[in-house]
């Protein structure tokens, strides 16, 4: 189907930001602190498999450890996150791997570093918030995000997605990878060798770390609302935005995947047929640019994506004086249907 304004996409790691801005609006309400402990019997998760634990150093991973990508676990021994099968295996549980399993795994495992002392990017870690955030708010992970973040500020058709082509949102596009992609086995255990794109990687599992779609349009009435700008009002407190975009070692950005101190902020996100970026710029332009294609660059390809940018907006010599969230009629952009 040819791609339209409300055509849906696979967001990958940008979902992190969302998470994000979920665990600082629960913060905003009294709800949790970012210093709160995570796991063991005085943590927010108290699942029994983390009664004992190897490494008692997992007791004092804080929320802002998970957020900064500081709690303690490295990819030297691949991704925990997208080898989902071998984790199971490990502990013993059947396919497919669930978030019980991770909490049998990180049990089991010694960190590489202790929480806050570094940073080192994780996956798995931004798995464990949508558990935070389910289990503080009370409801389902996302359930708690469209009724208090996204529909109230219309956003209307962002959500979870699947790992199945077949299990597609009906405004959803189709995913293309890179000719001669390798296939990998199916992450529910089936044996069956699949596209990574098409039931290879866990998306249902990824979840609050890589599992939202969204259309470009609403991820960029998003991004509107947690840039800082004074123009629209903002979801968040500045306080809140300040704290996201803090770069200080080990502590941040939160959600955002770098930021500098000029004010530019951006997000990526790739995946096997997904190659995402989102850029707050401090000229006051913000941008995103989502692709249902991966190449070979994997999460390099963010390098050219802001190339061709920063080479089309200079060119742009008259923007629009109308709402453009507004612009499209309400039949482009039909709610999204499994």
């Amino acid at each position: 189907n040819r791609v339209k304004p409300g055509s849906l996409f696979r967001l990958a790691s940008i979902s992190k930001l969302i998470t994000a801005v979920a665990v600082m609006k629960l913060t905003e309400d009294k709800k949790l602190s970012l210093d709160d402990q995570v796991f063991g019997p005085e943590g927010i998760i108290r699942n029994p498999a983390l009664n004992e634990v190897v490494d008692k150093r997992i007791y004092h991973i804080t929320v802002r450890h998970l957020l900064a990508h500081s709690g303690g676990w490295t990819q030297r021994a691949r991704d925990p996150a997208f080898n989902s099968l071998a984790i199971a295996e490990k502990v013993g549980d059947l396919p497919p791997a669930t978030l019980d399993t991770y909490y049998k795994f990180i049990a089991k495992t010694r960190l590489s570093f202790s929480p806050g002392s570094r940073s080192y990017y994780s996956n798995m870690g931004y798995m464990f918030l949508g558990d935070v955030i389910s289990t503080v708010a009370g409801e389902p992970y996302e359930d708690y995000i469209r009724k208090k973040i996204l529909v109230p500020n219309g956003i209307t058709d962002m959500h979870l997605g699947s790992s199945y082509r077949k299990d597609r949102f009906s405004n959803e596009v189709c995913y293309y990878e890179q000719a001669e992609s390798e296939v990998i086995p199916e992450w529910n255990g089936s044996g069956v060798l699949v596209e990574k794109s098409n039931g290879g990687n866990p998306i249902e599992l990824l979840g609050a770390a890589g599992g939202w779609v969204s259309s470009s349009v609403e991820l960029a009435r998003l991004l509107t609302f947690i840039d800082g700008e004074q123009d629209v009002r903002d979801i968040l407190s500045g306080r809140s935005i300040e704290e996201m975009t803090d770069q200080t070692y080990a502590r941040g950005p939160l959600g955002w995947r770098s930021v500098n101190g000029n004010g530019d902020w951006y997000r990526t996100g790739s995946m096997a047929g997904t190659s995402a970026m989102i850029k707050r710029q401090a000229d006051g332009i913000s941008w995103v640019f989502i692709s249902n294609s991966s190449c070979w660059k994997g999460s390099g390809l963010s390098v050219d994506i802001e190339r061709l940018m920063n080479r089309i907006i200079p060119n742009i010599k008259e923007w629009p004086d109308r709402d453009l969230f507004q612009y499209y009629p309400v039949q482009s952009f039909p709610l999204a249907q499994r």
